[in-house]
């Protein structure tokens, strides 16, 4: 997860974003699967969450647990000029993206994954690397020159690694992006 300003990669408010994982097994069957959850924290709207959770045993004995989430809205009230008090949205942030990713499939993948770069206005040196979710390094992937107007297939094979979630670390010059990369077994 990340968080700060335009931390959740549709605005320039204060939020946050991040990917999340899940495997296990339904009926029997295993199942992975991921997702994004993205959110600004500059201020709460007034909203309550009810949950209530019953857990039974195999003899029919069950318990339940139940809670409340009540969120004021009071932070709203005092933003500054330019924020939401004055039902303003704030503009999308919209980063000129030096490398684009044109593909990457399959994913989630337990073998061969295609990833395909694009550069429209120049042609520079780029490096790819495999990201565990704790930002190390687990594969070198790629370093070379992606050409202006061309796209770039780079095959990566992700057999030899465990299943989860990674993250591709595209960088060229002063620009950096990553894309999750979903690993299946």
């Amino acid at each position: 997860f990340q968080m700060g300003e335009g931390g959740n990669n549709k605005n320039a408010n204060y939020g946050f974003s991040g990917w999340f994982y899940l495997s296990g097994v339904v009926d029997g069957q295993p199942i992975n699967a991921s997702g994004d959850l993205f959110g600004d924290l500059d201020c709460c709207q007034p909203w309550t969450l009810e949950r209530a959770y019953t857990v039974t045993d195999c003899a029919g004995n069950a318990s339940t647990f139940a809670y409340e989430v009540h969120a004021t809205g009071m932070d709203c009230a005092a933003e500054e000029a330019g924020g939401i008090s004055e039902g303003e949205d704030t503009p999308l942030v919209s980063p000129k993206d030096l490398i684009q990713v044109l593909n990457l499939q399959p994913n989630p993948s337990n073998a061969l994954t295609n990833l395909q770069l694009l550069s429209e206005e120049v042609t520079t040196k780029v490096t790819v690397s495999l990201m565990d979710a704790s930002g190390q390094e687990v594969m070198f992937i790629h370093e070379g020159t992606i050409w202006a107007g061309f796209p770039q297939n780079i095959v990566i094979d992700v057999s030899g690694l465990e299943g989860g979630m990674y993250h591709l670390q595209i960088t060229a010059k002063n620009f950096a992006t990553v894309k999750k990369l979903l690993v299946v077994h």
